[in-house]
């Protein structure tokens, strides 16, 4: 991991994960436009506190401060369902019954990222989250115009 003169900052990162687990992700920010490039790369971490939603802490390289969260939507569906069925004849009746459930989770979710410094710079990050792995990519735009491709 390059550590020159890129901060040590923020990004949206998020995974799929167990409530009350906290896991750490590195990610980086690729300029895209000059007013991106006039920052460089920016490296990042975030904390998954799990279920989609985590923090986001991290400093610019002139020293202002960011702090910010992350939320994750993961799609699915859940089902349910009962079935009875009766049948008569004239050698009597017989009655049956069972119940199924099922839950499918979406192999992709949306996630959405907004980080404020203290000196006014606000960051937002779009990004499509691999549920099974906790990796994914998407985009940021800064406040003062810069454009970055994300990637955890």
């Amino acid at each position: 991991m390059p550590t020159s003169r890129s901060s040590r900052g923020f990004v949206a990162a998020a995974m799929l994960g167990l409530a009350g687990c906290a896991v750490e992700r590195e990610a980086h920010l690729y300029p895209i436009n000059e007013a991106a490039n006039a920052t460089g790369l920016i490296e990042g971490k975030t904390i998954g506190h799990g279920q989609g939603h985590g923090t986001i802490e991290g400093t610019m390289p002139d020293g202002e401060h960011l702090q910010g969260e992350f939320s994750i939507v993961f799609g699915g569906s859940v089902g349910f369902g009962n079935i009875l069925a009766t049948a008569n004849s004239a050698a009597g009746s017989v009655t049956a019954s069972g119940f199924s459930t099922s839950v499918a989770i979406s192999g992709s979710g949306q996630g959405s990222a907004v980080l404020s410094g203290d000196r006014g710079t606000s960051i937002e990050c779009k990004f499509l989250n691999n549920n099974l792995t906790g990796h994914g990519y998407g985009a940021c735009k800064s406040s003062k115009g810069g454009l970055y491709r994300m990637v955890y």
